[in-house]
């Protein structure tokens, strides 16, 4: 992560806590021909689909009160739920990563690097550690960032970490197009036991555009509102947005 990076999140933070999204936002798609047809609405936000190891949360883009504009390269999450193990196990890990679709062959394309991850304290926006991002998440990792920084002063402990403080993640892609959230356990190898993808705002909250101008299975089926068709943009932004709130009710 950049010194300019690290700087900006100082100033940054703070301001994204008093706002769930940022300024309605539009974009104008292309058909597979490449031409330009009309402005949609684009999903701020999203939720992490359900899955085997109890994780769940949202994740949004990450928009600067101050430039009134979208920093590409951070995104927030939230986690609402965590596998119980990465409080009571020594072994237990969450990484993540990301991916870009490769267009040719439809398949994704893998970043190889875990995202580096800021913690942020939600209720007053203080920034943790801006210069030493963690690549994992674990119960050694929460139980050094509480002691580093006194949180224990603040309330804050193993067992409502997630709930008192957010994930920015840096180091990230306008190319990339989703996460992929891998939970591993040292004691049955380095490969991950689960995985879960989640698209990475912002993209077209209405799942037919997106499905016009994405034509790749892999992107199409991870859209939220799928099981939704036929709404208005308005009606699939105001369901993203709902999402977006979650990071102001704690």
């Amino acid at each position: 992560m950049t010194f300019r990076t690290n700087i900006r999140l100082y100033g940054l933070v703070a301001l994204l806590l008093l706002t769930a999204c940022g300024a309605k936002k539009t974009s104008t798609s292309e058909n597979s021909s490449g031409s330009l047809t009309s402005s949609h609405l684009l999903a701020d936000c999203n939720t992490i689909p359900a899955n085997s190891f109890n994780l769940s949360g949202v994740v949004s883009s990450y928009y600067d009160q101050a430039s009134k504009s979208y920093l590409m390269d951070l995104g927030r999450i939230l986690f609402t739920t965590v596998p119980i193990e990465l409080s009571t196990t020594d072994t237990t890990y969450l990484q993540i990563f990301r991916w870009r679709i490769n267009e040719s062959t439809g398949q994704p394309l893998y970043q190889s690097a875990a995202a580096s991850l800021i913690f942020v304290v939600r209720s007053s926006g203080q920034v943790l550690n801006a210069y030493s991002g963690e690549q994992a998440l674990s119960r050694n990792v929460i139980s050094k960032i509480i002691s580093q920084y006194n949180l224990g002063n603040q309330g804050i402990n193993i067992d409502n970490f997630f709930s008192r403080v957010m994930i920015v993640a840096s180091g990230l892609s306008s190319s990339d197009d989703a996460y992929s959230i891998a939970l591993y356990d040292t004691n049955t190898g380095s490969s991950a036991k689960a995985t879960i993808d989640v698209l990475m705002p912002s993209f077209y909250a209405n799942p037919k555009t997106y499905a016009d101008t994405h034509p790749w299975k892999k992107l199409t089926d991870l859209h939220p509102f799928n099981a939704f068709p036929g709404l208005r943009d308005t009606d699939y932004y105001g369901m993203a947005n709902a999402y977006c709130q979650k990071f102001l009710s704690y």
